[in-house]
């Protein structure tokens, strides 16, 4: 009941968008809170940095390479396959297996697949796909009510959740039913960010999901690897 307690749980479901009276707002902070009780909140050493340059250095000890400024313009796909991606530069990477995408799924069915592979019931579902809000979060100690304004361009809908937490959009249903449990229209491409169920957060939950799928799929045993 004490107002510090009310605020303190009514702020972690502001993480993933949502107000406490929004729907579904009140059981998101409510497991927020659980979730932080059972298992505090960790912290990188030395800056959340060396998270991205950690699973960066994993990926190159074990034959994998990271292009940066390499924006990726079309996923080419012939006869139901993903068989390259394009980037802006014209360069052309062959697809060995498959791909998969943490980009928002909006942009993959929308820009990098587009309406002629996915087909017009998804691409019509996917416009109308709910982004959400887009969040900012800073803790400060002041010693008096901050005098704050924050203008944001009209056109950043940046968002970390990459589409809002609403009862239609969790779940298996995340983001839309024919691109749920991991799985684009095209057989080889897989989703694996924050677009895919749990959603957002630094617990990488999505993309552990997404390779279980995927194993599923190639028909391999899961393997994880032991880790803190």
């Amino acid at each position: 009941e004490a107002e510090q307690t009310r605020l303190l749980l009514g702020t972690w479901c502001n993480h993933v968008g949502l107000a406490p009276d929004d729907a579904g707002g009140a059981g998101i902070a409510w497991s927020f809170s659980g979730l932080i009780q059972q298992y505090g909140n960790n912290l990188v050493k030395g800056g959340m940095r060396h998270l991205p340059l950690a699973l960066a250095g994993f990926l190159g000890a074990h034959g994998g390479e990271i292009r940066t400024h390499a924006k990726v313009d079309k996923i080419q796909v012939e006869h139901g396959r993903a068989v390259a991606v394009r980037l802006a530069d014209g360069d052309v990477i062959d697809v060995g297996q498959l791909v998969t995408s943490n980009i928002d799924p909006q942009q993959l069915a929308l820009k990098l697949l587009g309406d002629e592979v996915v087909g017009s019931k998804i691409a019509g579902k996917m416009r109308r796909y709910e982004l959400g809000e887009s969040v900012l979060v800073i803790y400060l100690a002041l010693d008096r009510p901050v005098d704050l304004e924050i203008l944001l361009p009209s056109t950043p809908r940046g968002t970390i959740t990459h589409g809002a937490f609403l009862p239609y959009q969790v779940g298996a249903m995340r983001p839309i039913p024919e691109m749920g449990q991991y799985r684009s229209p095209v057989g080889n491409v897989y989703l694996c960010g924050s677009g895919s169920h749990p959603g957002a957060g630094v617990s990488m939950a999505p993309g552990r999901n997404a390779a279980q799928a995927i194993y599923r799929d190639l028909s391999l045993a899961f393997d994880p690897i032991d880790g803190p």
